[in-house]
C-alpha cells in the first residue's frame, strides 16, 4: 500500500509541471497567432485621418473641356487623404493607395455621382485597411476626356489619354511618398518598399 501511495504521489507531482508546460505552450502559440492577425483582420478600433494634402500640380484638360473650349488646359493641384491606425507604434506600415471611380470626370459633371476624395466606398475601404494596420491613402487623379464627340477615334483617344494621365499621377504619388520618407521623416508611417494600389471603376 505504501508503495502504491508513493507512486501515486510521484504521478501527481509530475502531472502539474506537465500541465504548466502545456499551458505555457498554448499561450505562446496563441500569442503568435494573435500577432499574425495584423494585416489580415481589424486589430485597431480607431482611425486617424489627415487633412487634405496636395501631392502634385500638373496640367489638366478639364478647364478646356468644362468651358467648352473657352479656357486652355491649366496647372491643377491633385490631393490625397491619409488614413492610419490610431495609437499604432509601428511606423513602417505597408501602404495601400485607393483610387476612386468617376468615369474620369469630377462628381456631378456628366451626371456622375462619384469622383471625390470622400466617396463612401473609398473612405470605408481606407478605414478598413487602416484598422488592419496599414497606412491607407485615398488619392485623386486628373480627370477629363471627350465622351460626346461624334468622332469615335477622338472619344477613344481622349479616354486612353485620360487613363495615361491617371497612371502618371499614380507615379507622382509614389515619388511623393518615397520623398516623404527620405526627406521629411516619414510623416505617414509607411514602408516605401511596400506600396500597393487598388481602385473602383475607372480607378
Amino acid at each position: 500500500m505504501l508503495r502504491c501511495s508513493m507512486n501515486s504521489a510521484n504521478s501527481t507531482h509530475n502531472y502539474f509541471p506537465m500541465r504548466l508546460l502545456l499551458l505555457t505552450l498554448a499561450l505562446a502559440v496563441s500569442s503568435a497567432l494573435v500577432a499574425q492577425t495584423r494585416y489580415l483582420e481589424p486589430v485597431f478600433d480607431d482611425v486617424t485621418v489627415t487633412d487634405t494634402i496636395r501631392f502634385q500640380e500638373n496640367v489638366s484638360v478639364l478647364p478646356f473641356i468644362t468651358s467648352g473650349g473657352e479656357m486652355p488646359p491649366a496647372p491643377t493641384p491633385t490631393y490625397m487623404q491619409v488614413y492610419t491606425p490610431t495609437g499604432d507604434t509601428e511606423m513602417e506600415r505597408p501602404c495601400v493607395i485607393i483610387n476612386g471611380t468617376g468615369s474620369y470626370f469630377p462628381q456631378l459633371v456628366g451626371g456622375g455621382l462619384f469622383g471625390k476624395l470622400d466617396d463612401s466606398a473609398s473612405v470605408n475601404t481606407a478605414k478598413r485597411f487602416a484598422r488592419m494596420g496599414y497606412t491607407a491613402i485615398v488619392a485623386e487623379y486628373r480627370k477629363g476626356w471627350n465622351p460626346i464627340s461624334t468622332n469615335v477615334d477622338e472619344r477613344t483617344g481622349s479616354l486612353l489619354i485620360a487613363s495615361y494621365r491617371g497612371l502618371q499621377d499614380l507615379r507622382s504619388l509614389a515619388r511623393f511618398l518615397r520623398g516623404s520618407v527620405a526627406e521629411s521623416g516619414n510623416p505617414y508611417g509607411i514602408d516605401d518598399d511596400k506600396l500597393m494600389v487598388m481602385g473602383f471603376g475607372t480607378g
